[in-house]
């Protein structure tokens, strides 16, 4: 029975072994891991490092690329790094798009922003972000739209040559009512197919020439409840197990000195 006993208790001892490894493996996990809002994967944490940004836009000039950039910030003082945030984008030329400022149900507050700072600024704007706080996330993606770009400006081409065709037409004093009357409404027609050519090349020169970044500013450590909550429930654990071992300890004792008065 005593042997019995000694390998319940070395198998419990294992037990409590692992939950208490597991316990300084999450810890270390949920401290070191940083749940942003828009869910990209963590970027270095030194606070304005900007060498795995530096020159994004300098390979791309003889192309037609739309740059996006998400970041999450996280600092002590929201407000301000969002004043000094909208700030450098104005100094870069850029605007704000966009700003929306929300609080949680603790009174955590966060701001969004969404900026549009001139491509050939987004460089030295963004290696001023991380100075604003410590940057957890960053995601910079591209969309290359030099095929609309150039097919956009063929047409337009084609229908300004056409333009022209119909308007030496039309200065024929030869032509008849009708026949007037017909290449008015083709030129009225090509006109409308240019305005709106000429519009969504503004669009394609605006996305090119303003990239889109999307700012979220957190308060730091407002995420700090989530490896409280795991300890709390690893030393219920640890103590639920601890508990069971000596019942059980006192369970096998108790029949062991029961078997002994029997004999």
């Amino acid at each position: 029975m005593r042997k019995k006993l000694v390998r319940i208790a070395m198998l419990l001892a294992a037990v409590l072994l692992c939950a208490l490894c597991f316990a300084a493996c999450a810890s270390g996990n949920m401290g070191g891991s940083d749940n942003s809002s828009d869910g990209s994967a963590e970027a270095p944490e030194t606070p304005g490092d900007s060498s795995d940004q530096s020159d994004i836009v300098a390979g791309d000039v003889d192309r037609k690329i739309v740059y996006y950039v998400s970041i999450t910030l996280r600092t002590e003082d929201v407000a301000a790094a969002g004043d000094s945030l909208k700030a450098k984008g104005s100094d870069a030329g850029g605007y704000v798009e966009s700003q929306n400022l929300s609080a949680d149900e603790d009174g955590t507050s966060r701001i969004y922003i969404v900026l549009r700072i001139p491509t050939e600024q987004l460089d030295a704007f963004l290696s001023t972000v991380g100075n604003n706080g410590r940057i957890t996330s960053q995601n910079i993606s591209t969309t290359d739209i030099t095929t609309q770009y150039v097919n956009a400006s063929a047409r337009k081409t084609a229908l300004e040559e056409r333009k022209a065709q119909l308007e030496e037409i039309l200065s024929d004093t030869g032509l008849s009512a009708s026949e007037r009357i017909t290449v008015i409404n083709e030129i009225s027609e090509v006109n409308s197919q240019l305005q709106s050519i000429e519009l969504q090349l503004t669009e394609y020169d605006s996305l090119v020439g303003y990239s889109t970044v999307r700012l979220t500013v957190l308060r730091e450590g407002n995420n700090a409840a989530g490896p409280i909550v795991l300890t709390v429930i690893l030393v219920v654990l640890f103590v639920g197990l601890a508990a069971a071992v000596i019942v059980l300890a006192v369970k096998l004792s108790s029949a062991s000195r029961r078997n002994k008065m029997q004999k």
